[in-house]
């Protein structure tokens, strides 16, 4: 049990170094939880999320962390919705693909996913508010060796709805498309990009 809490406090340090903190909830884990009295409580919907995607990270990219090897990382800004109860960092986001192809292995979180502040723990307690805009990452296993020679492309698109402190569910947002041109590999991997919002 002591040694969970020194790595949990490493984890914690290291992303503080970094500035990038989770808004809720365990290192490693950003599944929105519901409180049990604001259910109670709240029964109105947030307004709908505003999404953009950032960035798109590949296995397959050249340069990736060590973090990123066999995985595949989908970065969004996302701007928090309006609600009567919950604050900015309150909320979960719920991913639904609503057309087109998406990557080899992927599947979208069963759970809503919480977003991140890129500023820091102390500025956030101490009342901070947290940028307008906030980053939610979404995984998945891309197991894919560089002598594979290719690196597929994909293009789905995908709707957002939010979830406040009280299990309320927004209507969804726009429809975006997220894709990723791919490429072969006749002279070693490519660097990573952004790929555009189609």
């Amino acid at each position: 049990m002591r040694t969970t809490y020194v790595l949990r406090a490493v984890a914690i340090l290291a992303m503080a170094t970094l500035g990038v903190l989770p808004a809720a909830g365990y290192i490693g884990d950003m599944s929105h939880i519901v409180d049990a009295q604001e259910a109670a409580l709240d029964s109105i919907p947030p307004a709908a999320p505003t999404i953009l995607l950032e960035k798109v990270v590949r296995a397959c990219d050249r340069g990736v962390s060590a973090e990123d090897l066999g995985t595949g990382k989908l970065y969004f800004k996302v701007r928090p919705p309006r609600d009567n109860r919950s604050g900015p960092l309150d909320f979960g986001y719920i991913f639904r693909d609503v057309g087109g192809d998406v990557p080899p292995g992927f599947d979208w979180p069963d759970k809503p996913q919480r977003a991140m502040s890129r500023k820091g723990y102390r500025a956030l307690a101490a009342g901070e508010p947290p940028e307008s805009l906030l980053t939610v990452v979404i995984r998945w296993p891309e197991d894919m060796p560089l002598h594979a020679g290719t690196c597929p492309p994909f293009r789905f698109a995908v709707v957002v709805s939010a979830v406040d402190k009280g299990g309320n569910e927004s209507a969804q947002s726009d429809t975006i498309w997220v894709s990723d041109d791919g490429y072969p590999l006749p002279a070693g991997p490519r660097l990573p990009r952004s790929s555009a919002i189609k």
